[in-house]
């Protein structure tokens, strides 16, 4: 995976699909759609096993949205 900043941290589908089965392996949907349809995108198909996360509800820091979206802190 060339062109990427951490290559050594994101997973190739091979490794995935040798891998997926491993009790600490968790696989995480972030798609989002400014119309709001991620969680209906998730529903339709995903990766067997995968959560899906709202990452424009549960991550961002809503209280300081003035701006571009900030990652919440630990406590959120």
């Amino acid at each position: 995976m060339t062109g990427f900043a951490r290559p050594e941290i994101l997973a190739s589908p091979d490794w995935l699909a040798e891998n997926i089965a491993r009790p600490e392996v968790r696989v995480v949907d972030l798609r989002w759609r400014p119309d709001g349809t991620g969680a209906e995108l998730h529903a339709a198909g995903h990766i067997p096993g995968a959560s899906w996360l709202d990452w424009a509800h549960e991550l961002v820091d809503v209280e300081e949205q003035s701006g571009p979206f900030l990652l919440a802190g630990p406590e959120r």
